[in-house]
């Protein structure tokens, strides 16, 4: 079965499925790597984004759950121009991990014509269809009305339900907790606490985290703005 992807701006890529069978819809990015695939794609910050990678084959490493940034995939699709089958390690291939995550994905794509046509018009809303339930025709009606996933509050859906900390300070707002910020914290001897949001911050909280797109995400930051003097 041939699998699709369709922009809000008209443009029909077709490419063949791997992953999880599905259509989902969500913000087209690009992520320019070499490596770091698997991390990109449980990054909290990407999530309700169509992730498209520029380097030609991805997946050529596998995947393990030691190089994931979070729980599990935030991703909502993964599109490639080449999806490698045959890893020289890891414990999964790309394609069985993207399965067992219920996560969409499409290779042969012209994935850098695609990178410097969202560039140049910024992020479009687009659906990647996989199992045939759409035209692609159908797709680009609807990746037009789609209202855009930066708009509601990911932040609720990616942090943390319950405070930890690491010592007393500074405090880490939970609005992107990938690991491996957590171990550079870590690694300067440093101590942190980790709080859901939203929630004011103790006083003598020290750093922060933004997520990439930010806009509904906003007020979870207000508690921020009771602080005086440099932060």
């Amino acid at each position: 079965m041939q699998g699709w992807l369709a922009l809000e701006d008209g443009t029909i890529a077709r490419g063949r499925p791997f992953g999880a069978a599905g259509t989902i819809d969500g913000e087209l990015v690009f992520n320019t790597a070499m490596t770091g695939y698997q991390e990109a794609l449980t990054d909290p910050s990407y999530a309700g984004q169509l992730l498209m990678f520029t380097f030609p084959q991805i997946g050529n490493y596998g995947c393990h759950p030691d190089w994931m940034e979070s729980s599990g995939a935030q991703v909502r699709g993964c599109i490639v121009r080449e999806c490698c089958r045959e890893p020289h390690q890891g414990q999964q291939t790309l394609d069985e991990w993207l399965r067992s995550e219920g996560i969409p994905g499409l290779e042969g794509i012209d994935t850098r014509t695609l990178t410097v046509q969202t560039r140049e018009a910024g992020t479009l809303r687009a659906v990647l269809c996989t199992d045939g339930s759409l035209s692609p025709e159908e797709g680009v009606a609807r990746a037009a009305a789609m209202a855009w996933p930066s708009d509601a509050n990911l932040v609720a859906g990616v942090s943390t339900t319950k405070k930890y900390r690491r010592g007393h300070r500074p405090a880490v707002p939970c609005l992107n907790p990938r690991r491996s910020g957590r171990k550079q914290i870590c690694s300067h001897r440093a101590r942190y606490s980790r709080l859901p949001m939203p929630e004011r911050l103790p006083l003598e909280a020290m750093g922060f985290r933004r997520p990439k797109r930010p806009p509904a995400s906003l007020s979870s930051l207000s508690p921020i703005e009771s602080f005086e003097g440099p932060v």
